[in-house]
């Protein structure tokens, strides 16, 4: 087993390799700015990457139709969004 200590530096570098990808969204564009930012804080709340950014992948889908802009989904994402919600749905066990 690697320790917390060995692992630490590479996670905060990989870390700050994603924020720094932050600088290139457009957020003053609602429909494009929201969803990274709640990807962002899903991952911080979940520990997951993979967690985050499915839940930033289906609030890209929810907040695109809300704003009308349905059309500008390509169809596979749509598909996706099936194993997505069921994967959020089954998460939280009552």
């Amino acid at each position: 087993m690697i320790p917390k200590e060995a692992t630490a530096p590479a996670l905060i570098l990989i870390g700050l390799s994603m924020f720094s990808g932050l600088r290139k969204v457009d957020l003053d564009n609602f429909t494009e700015g929201l969803p990274v930012l709640m990807m962002v804080m899903i991952t911080l709340i979940a520990n997951s990457f993979g967690t985050g950014i499915a839940g930033g992948l289906l609030f890209y889908i929810i907040v695109k139709v809300l704003a009308g802009k349905w059309k500008e989904i390509p169809f596979s994402l749509y598909v996706l969004a099936v194993p997505l919600g069921y994967y959020f749905a089954t998460l939280v066990k009552h």
